[in-house]
């Protein structure tokens, strides 16, 4: 097969059009593709100008392109393609990429092009826009929504616990132990249901947040957790130990708020000896590696899958109060950071709560 065969071979098995026209426009060749791109018999378009391609309404701009390659004999827009609007047969406009360069064969201007119909991306594409302004619209709804919950359910509860310990507190001699056992009851509820409706608020937070990723010092952010766990650490006698921490591209907000949830965890559910909270970092596959154990009272196997779940509780409020949101609260903002958590148990020895972040910087103690 001589060489001209061959090329020609090739050119009719892409599946984009190829296209080689002369410095005014004129087609010399082009393959298979151009005709089905276009809806055209491929052996009738030689001789044609490429014009009949283009949408009238973009022909000034087409000719502006030309007489540019044309005086300057050295565009070359092969490395990144240009998007166009292009026309079929019937008239149909369809979004393509153009990739267009041209060569110099014996003083004359030889323009080459490789069209791709894109019709099918720039669909998926639109698609995608779309579902992102509705994702947007739906976060700034979720957090409008919490923003007034947190007003609206707040406020009637602030009324119920003042009023309550209001009354316990200046006729506390008028009422019988039933009664008072009642209004300390409504309290406990009260401070409760305020408790649930400040995680839930700050979960939606973190879900409508936009993640402010900057490259930070996780010692830097296990710093500023340990500050706010301050008074925790010292009732406690809590120790707290860490690796080599290297820097990441983060939120550091967020991080500190995970930081600050799994290290209070480990903490509040401690075992009769003193807390021992160790903080590591290891690089693997790409991704760091975080993990942060204790010596705890650890957690049942049968639990270990749905401890992310919001409201999950496996003890008792009067042993271990919360909300029962701060590990779902976790697992949103390593999600948010692209990473996932998990967890390692074992009963009365303690946890060991591990989550990956993207590489961000180099190690730093």
């Amino acid at each position: 097969m001589e060489n001209a065969e061959l090329l020609h071979s090739i050119y009719d098995t892409a599946a984009d059009a190829i296209i080689t026209v002369d410095d005014q426009g004129v087609i010399l060749f082009c393959n298979q593709s151009t005709g089905r791109i276009f809806d055209y018999e491929a052996d009738e378009l030689p001789g044609k100008n490429v014009g009949l391609f283009i949408p009238p309404k973009y022909l000034g701009e087409y000719q502006k392109l030309l007489n540019e390659c044309h005086q300057s004999g050295n565009i070359q827009l092969g490395k990144t393609g240009r998007r166009l609007s292009a026309q079929k047969r019937d008239g149909t406009i369809f979004p393509v990429s153009l990739t267009f360069s041209n060569v110099n064969i014996k003083n004359q201007n030889v323009f080459i092009g490789i069209v791709r119909d894109i019709t099918a991306i720039t669909h998926v594409e639109e698609a995608l826009v779309q579902h992102a302004d509705e994702l947007n619209r739906s976060n700034l709804e979720l957090e409008q929504f919490a923003y007034m919950a947190s007003h609206d359910l707040q406020a009637p509860l602030r009324v119920i616990a003042h009023y309550t310990g209001s009354i316990l507190e200046r006729h506390q001699n008028q009422l019988d132990q039933n009664a008072q056992d009642s209004m300390r009851l409504i309290l406990k509820s009260t401070k409760r249901m305020q408790a649930l409706i400040n995680g839930l608020l700050l979960i939606s937070r973190v879900e409508s947040h936009v993640v402010a990723r900057s490259v930070i010092s996780i010692k830097t952010a296990l710093d500023l957790a340990l500050q706010n766990l301050e008074l925790n650490m010292n009732e406690s006698r809590a120790k707290i130990t860490h690796s080599a921490l290297p820097s990441v591209r983060a939120d550091e907000g967020l991080i500190v708020q995970l930081f600050q949830n799994l290290i209070g965890n480990a903490i509040k559910f401690r075992s009769d000896a003193d807390p021992e909270v160790q903080v590591s970092a290891r690089s693997e596959n790409g991704k760091w590696i975080f993990s942060v154990e204790d010596n705890g009272i650890g957690i049942p196997s049968q639990y270990l899958e749905k401890i992310f779940g919001i409201f999950c509780r496996l003890q008792s409020r009067a042993d271990y109060p919360g909300s029962g949101i701060g590990l779902s609260l976790c697992k949103k903002i390593v999600e948010r950071h692209g990473g996932t958590i998990w967890v390692e148990s074992t009963p009365g020895k303690g946890t060991k709560f591990s989550f990956t972040l993207g590489d961000g910087g180099e190690t730093s103690t």
